[in-house]
């Protein structure tokens, strides 16, 4: 059976929602990102918890909170991906919001290999 999913970066999916405080004709609004993330399927969110610039830090903070609490509230499938570790993400987002992913989600370690340069 195929699902409905949507991946994004959680960096994109932050500048997707501060764009769509004043979309241009045809692009969705704020709200209408949000929900497509809060109502889809499955949610795939790649690289959460990725520094912010401090000024926005609290927005992004406050969007993820919302949709993962909806997410959590309805029992929906979510993959996470960061570069944290757990002790780290939960002080980048906050105790609860990382309790939430810890309920709904398997929190494993990958490790590698670096494959990329950091520059």
């Amino acid at each position: 059976k195929g699902a409905d999913v949507y991946f994004v970066s959680f960096v994109h999916l932050m500048r997707m929602v501060r764009d769509g405080y004043r979309p241009k004709p045809g692009e969705p609004t704020a709200s209408e990102i949000v929900n497509r993330a809060c109502d889809g399927e499955l949610l795939f969110i790649d690289d959460l918890g990725h520094t912010w610039e401090e000024q926005i830090k609290s927005h992004s903070v406050g969007i993820a909170d919302d949709i993962l609490r909806w997410r959590h509230s309805i029992d929906a499938p979510m993959l996470i991906t960061s570069n944290l570790e757990p002790n780290l993400l939960a002080q980048q987002l906050t105790a609860a919001i990382y309790q939430r992913i810890a309920q709904r989600c398997v929190v494993c370690k990958v490790g590698g290999k670096l494959l990329r340069p950091l520059n």
